[in-house]
């Protein structure tokens, strides 16, 4: 299966005008009009895909802060989750990045998506005649909820950045109550023996 993404940017070339332009030198400056089209600079890139989808949709948090996946509703009546950035038309075409493209999470092109079994969505079940995914946000930024749609229904939560605003199940909560019991009790006993340094240099 072929799949081609694209992007589209903002290619208006960047204006810097000052007070000084506009009165001394107004042949510096030119319209601008709201009915011209703004120039796009496209981006695509073609990749291969062992999977071969039939619909699909986006994951959604309530801020939009969370990186992004794709679910992708399979001819097997599977849902897969693929990161937004396998499909980022911005890949390089090198092995080695730059410092600019690590920090934007680039990663190098490769013509295959990844296929990783512990990424699908509906784990090792089928959604008999799977056709559709609905989204929604929960109050967690890190959260949403999936159900997939077909003649079985399948419900589920995802976590595409992992559960970065929550806490694991098998935290240590008693660990965490005796480091701030112990806090409380050494700032409680620096303050005393402050107050006592504080009165001893005043019978001096």
């Amino acid at each position: 299966q072929v799949a081609c993404s694209l992007e589209l940017y903002d290619a208006t070339p960047g204006r810097e005008f000052s007070v000084l332009d506009y009165l001394f030198n107004p042949n510096s400056t030119r319209a601008v009009s709201s009915f011209d089209p703004a120039p796009l600079e496209v981006l695509s890139q073609v990749f291969f895909s062992r999977l071969v989808p039939v619909a699909g949709g986006t994951t959604r948090t309530e801020q939009g802060i969370t990186a992004k996946q794709l679910l992708l509703v399979t001819n097997t009546d599977q849902v897969y989750a693929l990161d937004r950035r396998w499909v980022d038309p911005r890949r390089p075409r090198k092995q080695k990045l730059t410092q600019d493209e690590m920090e934007e999470g680039l990663v190098p092109y490769q013509d295959t998506l990844p296929l990783a079994p512990l990424s699908f969505a509906t784990l090792d079940k089928q959604v008999l005649g799977a056709r559709g995914v609905l989204v929604e946000p929960t109050r967690l930024e890190s959260t949403c909820l999936l159900l997939v749609q077909g003649v079985d229904l399948f419900y589920t939560r995802l976590s595409p950045a992992k559960g970065f605003d929550s806490l694991e199940d098998d935290f240590n909560y008693v660990l965490l109550l005796l480091a701030l019991a112990g806090l409380l009790a050494g700032s409680g006993a620096l303050q005393y023996l402050s107050k006592q340094s504080a009165l001893k240099q005043k019978w001096k």
